[in-house]
């Protein structure tokens, strides 16, 4: 009996198919593409002018369908369902088990008469009741906690399945728990989508849009080449723009060396993307190159973790000074940028307490002023240690006994070919119009409002 079983399981499984006849039929791929889907032209065809004009509202705009217009789409679903040989119908589903998931149900209704109707109404489109009896409670709970919730989503048509010669209609849904909870991959997705919809729709505001909604498909792409996010993240020996990103960086250092020179015994950087620059440094002043800082290779960018607590743990953890190299020295420390000024600020901390003589810091950039709205992790102008301040102030609060730029000038002398680069942060020339008064909040998009 159980081979018996097993053998029509098997073949079952090997007869599975979306296609209702195997043998071939003459068709062009145009035609059948989609014929089995309750799709846009499907609904126009066979939903009144206003029910469908109500469900295209819900789709596009989120709008709640009213029960008398969910009781027409599902009439008109089920009796183009049943023309195609339809019986039954189910909520499918993509639970955390990482398979998908289906409730069946059936079309026929038995009346007071013992016969059978076909019966689908609004109530068993929109929503279905699975067992959630899975979802994990942490101790004991009552049965009702147990109920998990299907909900129609409107976004996904739902389509035929021609399965050993029996026809179901799939209805896409959500799977949640009675109090609200995820109980599958799609519902924080949709969320997902939502989040993104309002935020972008609250900063096309600013460039006066009138955008209701936002359809995210995939994420922003980068337009633009910003200099300082290009040559902070590439890889030192990457090319951009015919040429070599390790020389422009030390040829940074070179033209910085000429602009602010100090007297100094040793050179040394912030690894790993100061290094270039402080090798250029070093060349062009005469004054030795020596490593005195190491670099944990398990630490990350700091500069992007979301709150000040965070950033300052990783830098202990990321830099350790070496007193050996540095007690009694008078110190050149060259970085590429300085963003916040947490980082250098705790740098400059740490090479006092390793013995040094004097920090003299050089950044191969010029101050970075304005935030980027075009990729790189910078919320607003307020976060920024050089905005609004003078050279002389960053220097006070970072703590080092000198601190000099690099020129814009003299950026572009190291860069040379410096078309098509984006020189935003540095003095606020946007490539596309950008509202002075858009304060980004970087955790926006993450953020799910409740």
């Amino acid at each position: 009996m159980g081979s018996a079983v097993l053998i029509e399981a098997i073949h079952a499984i090997r007869d599975f198919s979306v296609a209702k006849e195997k043998e071939a039929v003459p068709v062009r791929t145009s035609d059948a593409f989609g014929n089995l889907v309750f799709n846009d032209e499907v609904q126009q065809a066979r939903l009144p002018k206003l029910v469908y004009h109500a469900l295209r509202r819900t789709m596009t705009h989120g709008e709640p369908l009213d029960p008398s217009a969910a009781d027409a789409v599902a009439k008109a679903m089920k009796e183009w369902a049943v023309e195609h040989g339809a019986t039954h119908y189910t909520h499918w589903f993509q639970p955390l088990t990482g398979i998908t998931a289906e409730k069946h149900d059936s079309f026929l209704q038995l009346t007071n008469e013992g016969k059978a109707v076909a019966e689908f109404s609004g109530k068993e489109l929109i929503k279905g009741e699975p067992d959630a009896s899975s979802f994990p409670s942490g101790g004991m709970r009552s049965t009702f906690e147990a109920r998990g919730y299907t909900a129609w989503d409107p976004t996904s048509p739902p389509w035929l399945l021609y399965s050993g010669g029996a026809v179901t209609l799939v209805i896409p849904t959500a799977f949640v728990s009675w109090t609200g909870e995820a109980l599958d991959k799609k519902t924080p997705l949709l969320r997902s989508m939502e989040a993104v919809s309002k935020q972008a729709v609250r900063v096309l505001k600013l460039f006066g849009s009138t955008a209701e909604r936002v359809f995210a498909t995939c994420g922003p792409e980068q337009e633009y080449f910003l200099i300082d996010r290009n040559f902070y993240f590439a890889r030192p020996d990457s090319r951009l723009q015919g040429q070599s990103l390790y020389e422009a960086r030390r040829n940074m250092g070179r033209e910085l060396a000429r602009e602010a020179p100090a007297e100094a015994d040793i050179v040394i950087s912030l690894p790993d993307s100061g290094t270039p620059a402080a090798v250029g440094f070093a060349e062009a002043s005469g004054i030795p190159y020596s490593e005195g800082l190491i670099k944990s290779r398990y630490i990350t960018r700091t500069f992007i973790q979301p709150n000040q607590r965070l950033r300052n743990i990783g830098i202990k953890l990321k830099f350790n000074p070496l007193r050996e190299i540095l007690e009694g020295k008078r110190v050149v420390l060259v970085d590429d940028s300085i963003v916040r000024g947490t980082t250098s600020r705790k740098i400059v901390e740490e090479l006092r307490r390793a013995g040094t003589k004097a920090v003299h810091f050089r950044v191969s950039s010029p101050p970075i002023q304005w935030p980027c709205f075009m990729g790189i992790d910078i919320a607003s102008r307020s976060e920024l240690i050089a905005s609004g301040r003078s050279v002389e102030e960053v220097e006070r609060l970072i703590g080092a006994d000198t601190l000099k730029y690099l020129s814009k000038a003299g950026l572009f002398r190291a860069v040379k070919n410096v078309s098509g680069f984006c020189m935003a942060c540095f003095d606020g020339d946007y490539p596309v119009p950008v509202p002075v008064q858009l304060e980004m909040d970087k955790l926006a998009l993450e953020t799910v409002a409740r």
